[in-house]
């Protein structure tokens, strides 16, 4: 299940026992339940304690996404290695999106929530770039060539948030389709689409 950060409060580890409360409280009651008072509660410090590493809730709930945002792309990175060809790695990547997403709902709240994570922030260099070319050709209003290689990623990445949506939100496992479906489910429903990775798009 849920690989939140962990650790107890001692002398000089305020900030991370702050976190691991507040994970703690994400994990209890979603969003909502993350406040700073509460937080100070769990960690057993003083209500005024958690200012000393953020300066409100804003801050702390970004800290957060950029925590659970690095989970996510430790996750990404490793079925990215077990992979060989750009087309397997870019579904290797799909499919590891999606399970993460279904066994850390919580988590996965926080790095899609708007406003708490920036994009190029989030990004590695790479992944800034496509953000960049994909936003000028988007915005350009010029027509859109059939299979445009920023577009048959764009196809990708939108499949797999989607039916990372579909678990997080509830409504497969609902259905009796939870997290331990969801890499089969991912598979399945990649191969179907045959969204593979393009060519690389031209400069």
């Amino acid at each position: 299940m849920n690989d939140r950060p962990k650790g107890a409060y001692h002398h000089g580890d305020l900030r991370r026992a702050v976190l691991s409360a507040c994970f703690e409280l994400l994990e209890e009651g979603g969003l909502e339940a993350v406040v700073m008072a509460k937080a100070a509660r769990k960690a057993g410090v003083s209500s005024g304690a958690p200012y000393r590493h953020f300066k409100d809730r804003a801050e702390l709930l970004s800290v957060m996404a950029s925590d659970a945002n690095a989970q996510l792309q430790q996750a990404l990175g490793v079925a990215a290695g077990s992979a060989t060809s750009p087309s397997d790695i870019f579904r290797a990547i799909g499919v590891a999106y999606v399970t993460w997403a279904a066994e850390n709902p919580t988590l996965y709240r926080l790095v899609t929530e708007p406003g708490l994570i920036q994009v190029d922030d989030a990004a590695t260099p790479d992944e800034a770039a496509y953000w960049r070319k994909l936003s000028a050709l988007l915005a350009s209003g010029a027509p859109i060539p059939d299979r445009h290689p920023l577009l048959v990623q764009l196809a990708g990445r939108a499949l797999a948030h989607g039916l990372a949506h579909l678990f997080t939100s509830g409504i497969l496992p609902q259905l009796g389709v939870g997290e331990e479906h969801a890499e089969r489910v991912a598979i399945a429903v990649t191969g179907v689409t045959a969204i593979g990775s393009p060519e690389p798009e031209p400069e």
